[in-house]
C-alpha cells in the first residue's frame, strides 16, 4: 500500500541481467544450442569484450571438461553493466529445497584493471550478496504498509558457510580501466554540499575532473539523472506556502537554475507549481558561466525586461548569492528548504553577506515590500 520503492545494489542493472539471462537460457535449451555456444552466435564478431569475458570464464572453470558431482548442475551468466562486462560459470545443486551454489568462476573485463584485489573484492561481495537473496527467510514482507524484518533474529544473511567458491581471473588489457561499481567519491556529506551545492552540472563536471581525476561518461550522467528523475517523481515536495507566495507577488518573477531545462520543468510540474511561471525559465544552459558567475541572472534580467540594479534574487545556496552580487542584485538567502540543515546554509550564506536571510517562505511578499523594490 503505497511502499516507495527504490534500488537495490547495482540499480536495474539486477533484474535487467535476470530477465535477459534466463530469457537466453530458455532460448538456447528449445534450440538445443549449449548456452555458451548459443550466446557466442549472438555476439558474433561485434562483442569482442564480451568474448573475452565469456571465454576467459568458461576456460578457467574447466566448462565442459570436467565430471560433476551427482546433483550439480552448471550454467552460465553474462551482463554488462557501468561499461565493464562480467561473465559467470556458476555450479549449483538443490540441497533440501534450497539453491547451494558451489563454485563461481567470474571472467572479467574491466579493461585495465588498476587493483586487481579490489576487483576480486568487489565480485566476491556481489556473490555473496546474491547468494543471500536466495536463502529461506532473506526475503522483506509487509503487512499493513510496515516492514516485519527488524533484525538479524527474523531475517536471514548469507554467512561464510555459504559463500562458494570464487575464482575472478581478469582479461588482461591496457584500455582506459572501465567501472566495477557505481562511481563514487571517498567524500563527506558536508563537502559534496560545499563543492556541489547551487552550481551547474557543467562546473560539477569540472570540479569532479579537475579536483579528483574523475571524468563523467555520458552513460553514468544518464544514470544519474535516471535516478534522480525517479526520486523527484516519489519524493519531491513543494516548498511549504510556495505557491501561496506566488500567487501574492504582484511584480514578476522567473526561475532562474543551474539545472537543466527538463529537470526544471520536471520539478515545478511534479510541486504544482508550473503555472506560475509559464516561459519565464531560464537555465545554466543558456549561458557560457554557470553560479558563481552573474551571466545566469544577468540573462534571465535582460530577458524579464528589467535592469539588473532593480531585481530581487531568492537563493538557497552560496553559489547563487554570490551570483546575485556579481550581477548587482539584491540577494535573500533562503535557509527554509530540506537541505538547509545538513548544508550548515544558514551559517555559510550569513558570512557572504546577503540582504536577508529568511526560513519562512510566506514572509516573502513582506520582505520584498520592506526592501522597497515594488
Amino acid at each position: 500500500a503505497n511502499v516507495p520503492v527504490l534500488w537495490w545494489r547495482s540499480v536495474g542493472a539486477t533484474h535487467t541481467a535476470f530477465v535477459m539471462e534466463t530469457l537466453i537460457d530458455e532460448a538456447a535449451t528449445m534450440a538445443a544450442i549449449d548456452p555458451v555456444a548459443y550466446r557466442k552466435t549472438l555476439l558474433g564478431d561485434k562483442h569482442p569484450r564480451h568474448l573475452a569475458a565469456l571465454d576467459l570464464a568458461v576456460s578457467k572453470s574447466g566448462y565442459g571438461k570436467r565430471k560433476l558431482p551427482p546433483g550439480h548442475a552448471i550454467g552460465v551468466v553474462m551482463h554488462e553493466s557501468f561499461q565493464s562486462v562480467v561473465a559467470y560459470v556458476v555450479e549449483a545443486s538443490v540441497e533440501n529445497g534450497v539453491p547451494k551454489l558451489h563454485r563461481v568462476t567470474a571472467g572479467v573485463n574491466c579493461n585495465r584493471a588498476v587493483n586487481p584485489l579490489t576487483i576480486e573484492a568487489q565480485v566476491q561481495g556481489a556473490i555473496l550478496m546474491a547468494v543471500g537473496t536466495t536463502l529461506p527467510g532473506s526475503a522483506i514482507t509487509l503487512k499493513d504498509g510496515v516492514v516485519e524484518q527488524q533484525n538479524f533474529s527474523d531475517y536471514t544473511v548469507a554467512r561464510l558457510p555459504d559463500m562458494p567458491h570464487v575464482e575472478v581471473p581478469i582479461v588482461a588489457s591496457e584500455a582506459a580501466p572501465t567501472g566495477m561499481d557505481e562511481l563514487g567519491l571517498p567524500m563527506l556529506a558536508s563537502q559534496c554540499y560545499e563543492l556541489f551545492l547551487g552550481r551547474s552540472f557543467a562546473s560539477m563536471k569540472a570540479t569532479l575532473r579537475d579536483k579528483f581525476g574523475r571524468e563523467l561518461t555520458d552513460a553514468q550522467i544518464d544514470a544519474m539523472r535516471h535516478r534522480l528523475y525517479a526520486l523527484y517523481r516519489q519524493e519531491l515536495q513543494p516548498v511549504s506556502g510556495v505557491a501561496r507566495t506566488l500567487e501574492a507577488l504582484t511584480i514578476p518573477y522567473c526561475v532562474a537554475s543551474s539545472s537543466f531545462p527538463e529537470r526544471i520543468r520536471l520539478s515545478l510540474e511534479l510541486t504544482g507549481l508550473s503555472r506560475y511561471f509559464g516561459d519565464h525559465i531560464f537555465s545554466a544552459t543558456m549561458v557560457a558561466h554557470g553560479k558563481p558567475a552573474p551571466d545566469l541572472f544577468l540573462y534571465a534580467a535582460e530577458r524579464m525586461g528589467h535592469a539588473p540594479v532593480d531585481c530581487i534574487v531568492v537563493e538557497d545556496s552560496p553559489a547563487g548569492i554570490q551570483a546575485a552580487q556579481r550581477a548587482s542584485m539584491r540577494p535573500l538567502g533562503f535557509v527554509g528548504g530540506s537541505h538547509a540543515r545538513a548544508a550548515r546554509l544558514r551559517d555559510t550564506i550569513a558570512a557572504l553577506g546577503p540582504s536577508y536571510i529568511f526560513e519562512d517562505m510566506e514572509t516573502l511578499p513582506a520582505l520584498i515590500d520592506s526592501l522597497g523594490r515594488i
